[in-house]
């Protein structure tokens, strides 16, 4: 798993639902990571097809994070992550690392011009 295959998918999604014949606008909402992905394909999608945008702590750090080496409190050397990476009760591999080291995630996200509402703690 890593973002991008995660917006192939909802774009996948999307071009389903948006052919139901009660379905006539359609927003996205992410929570975490999922907010880096919906907040990226809106940018990429653009209003026509997201009419609005709702994010929950979208954790839009990410790609700095990877590049630190770091995840969730756990350290390896972002130049060479291992194979797999315990996190909790999940573990992540090297592609998703390697992945978000690249992300052009506030340049994406920032092309979407249409409604959008955030939620995100101080603490966060």
């Amino acid at each position: 798993m890593t973002v991008p295959n995660e917006i192939v998918d909802t774009k996948h999604v999307l071009e389903y639902v948006e052919h139901l014949d009660y379905v006539n606008r359609i927003a996205l909402a992410g929570h975490s990571q999922g907010g880096v992905v919906a907040s990226m394909t809106a940018g990429e999608l653009g209003t026509q097809k997201v009419k609005a945008l709702v994010l929950m702590a979208p954790a839009a750090v990410l790609r700095e994070d990877a590049i630190r080496g770091q995840i969730f409190g756990v350290h390896y050397d972002p130049l060479n992550p291992p194979e797999i990476i315990d996190v909790r009760d999940h573990k992540v591999g090297a592609a998703y690392v390697k992945t978000a080291q690249t992300l052009p995630i506030y340049e994406t996200a920032s092309q979407y011009q249409g409604p959008a509402y955030m939620i995100h703690g101080t603490g966060d």
